[in-house]
């Protein structure tokens, strides 16, 4: 049998290890805790840059349908010289020539268009160019005889469209074909 000083030494040998013990556990939970807030913030920020990634693709769809209804009523490009956001066809003797998109200075209001409506939380306005494509064979057709018959060349438009979101960065650029 155990005399009542040995019972108190047992006792309070315990109540040390059970302090360690509680101050281990409280230690990982606070990590789970920390990693789930990290892991929660982590989240946040690609919903939010998802969200401003797809106002800016909604942006330039806008302006890819805003370059459509100018050209269908004859608004803009009457010739595609260079000038204004019209663009000749590119030379297909060009070996690795960059396309129209790449060389274009998005900033600048001479060499494209800008979206005519309104768009809130954008930095800038969507902008678009528009370039001439080398004209393609109605079906049936051939483009190297010397005479299409009664049947005209099918001419197709590029239309070239970016816009950037907000606060954070992103930039979306499209492109689409349009038949006038």
């Amino acid at each position: 049998m155990h005399t009542n000083f040995e019972r108190r030494n047992i006792m309070v040998r315990q109540k040390g290890v059970v302090l360690v013990v509680a101050l281990l556990i409280l230690l990982v939970l606070t990590l789970i805790g920390l990693a789930a807030t990290q892991g929660t913030t982590l989240e946040e920020k690609m919903a939010g840059n998802r969200q401003a990634h797809n106002k800016a693709f909604q942006a330039a769809e806008a302006s890819m349908i805003d370059a459509e209804h100018q050209l269908a009523i004859g608004n803009i490009c009457t010739a595609f010289d260079g000038t204004q956001g019209c663009y000749p066809p590119p030379d297909p003797t060009a070996i690795g020539e960059s396309s129209l998109w790449e060389t274009i200075d998005w900033t600048d209001p001479t060499k494209t268009f800008a979206y005519s409506g309104t768009i809130d939380g954008l930095s800038l306005k969507p902008r678009y160019a528009v370039q001439q494509l080398p004209p393609e064979p109605a079906p049936g057709q051939n483009l190297g005889q010397a005479e299409y018959g009664n049947v005209p060349p099918l001419q197709f438009l590029q239309i070239t469209a970016e816009a950037t979101s907000g606060d954070t960065p992103g930039e979306v650029i499209l492109q689409g074909a349009y038949r006038p």
